[in-house]
């Protein structure tokens, strides 16, 4: 899987030791106006589409369409 061979980085400590990092990355997306028409509501949607990823699974991209409603909590 690519996207795993592109998250392991080789970082060298200051004694001069090499490790390798696992980075993962977790994305939320909102689509304007589907998912709101004004910045905040945007940011809102995306926000739960975020946090909706890192709540089942992580390292994912998950768009606040293809959330049930049922998880979409209201601030």
């Amino acid at each position: 899987r690519r996207s795993t061979e592109l998250s392991l980085i080789p970082v060298t400590g200051l004694s001069g030791e090499t490790a390798s990092l696992h980075i993962t990355m977790s994305i939320g997306g909102a689509m304007y106006p589907a998912d709101g028409a004004t910045s905040h509501a945007l940011w809102r949607s995306a926000n739960a589409a975020l946090l909706h990823a890192k709540k089942t699974g992580k390292n994912r991209v998950v768009f606040a369409a293809s959330i049930p409603p049922e998880h979409v909590t209201q601030a």
